[in-house]
């Protein structure tokens, strides 16, 4: 991945996202002790964990603006850098969150195996990512944000267990998320003519644009569970 330097400005939407993510961590059977969120952009998920009652929290972010944007009480649980489990005592967390981000990088099974290495027997991993499959993506086709330059790879409910199946993983589920954003959010990923989406962004500046909507905007939820060390 390449975005120490990237610009940020989805605060808004970040929190938004957060309590999504959140909403997921309530239903695992997740011991409250060290979680370690990759991908943390400013913090607000590593806030949620705090806010859940994690002991420790640790969230690990390649970009400086994100980073700079965070409030003052969150950024001192941030670390600008690439996740690498290196960094990180082995089985030391209890969960491993990544929401976004495996679309990013060249090789995910990488990735999963340094989530595996740093999580503890017993811990969970959460992953949340596109899904190929979902009807957004079916009905717009080429014109779904999922197909971005920046994404490296795509994922649907097949390769996303099997991937999960490659490291042991047990109690794995997949369940599609449901997203709740504000309107102006909604119309600024629409897949309209610019001048359309320019029209739209500036009639809804008001309270209007404010109202959160809840959709299925073609994302699913990955979890499991690391089996226990023989």
């Amino acid at each position: 991945m390449a975005y120490r330097e990237a610009s940020y400005d989805s605060g808004v939407e970040a929190r938004y996202a957060a309590d999504t993510y959140a909403s997921i961590i309530t239903s695992l059977p997740i011991i409250r002790g060290r979680a370690l969120d990759i991908g943390a952009g400013d913090g607000a998920f590593v806030q949620k964990l705090i806010e859940d009652g994690f002991r420790e929290v640790v969230g690990v972010e390649p970009s400086s603006a994100p980073i700079a944007a965070a409030s003052p009480e969150i950024r001192p649980f941030l670390r600008q850098e690439l996740f690498s489990a290196d960094a990180f005592e082995p089985e030391s967390f209890d969960l491993v969150t990544c929401f976004q981000t495996i679309e990013h990088v060249y090789n995910p099974q990488e990735l999963l195996d340094g989530i595996t290495r740093v999580l503890r027997p017993g811990g969970y991993a959460l992953l949340v990512m596109h899904d190929q499959a979902s009807l957004s993506a079916q009905l717009l086709g080429m014109r779904s944000p999922i197909y971005d330059i920046e994404h490296l790879q795509l994922f649907s409910e097949p390769p996303a267990r099997f991937l999960m199946g490659r490291f042991k993983y047990k109690d794995v589920r997949v369940r599609p998320i449901v997203n709740r954003y504000p309107i102006r959010y909604w119309a600024r990923l629409s897949p309209v003519p610019a001048m359309l989406k320019r029209m739209t962004t500036t009639l809804l500046r008001g309270k209007l644009g404010d109202h959160v909507v809840a959709l299925r905007a073609g994302n699913i939820a990955v979890s499991g569970r690391k089996p226990a060390s023989k």
